[in-house]
């Protein structure tokens, strides 16, 4: 179960910002931990459109 490609795409945009921008990165981090409840709330509609099984 799960969605080991959302989390794989996570790493790699983290990845990709720390090498690039650490500073923004390290920022956008911060407060995407804060706002984390909202943008559950935002992405929860989101994946209703995609589909479910990747298999």
């Amino acid at each position: 179960g799960g969605k080991p490609y959302l989390l794989i795409g996570l790493v790699l945009v983290l990845t990709v910002g720390f090498a690039t921008f650490p500073a923004i990165t390290g920022c956008l981090l911060a407060y995407g931990y804060v706002a984390l409840p909202l943008l559950t709330q935002l992405v929860r509609p989101v994946t209703r459109w995609l589909p479910t099984h990747a298999e």
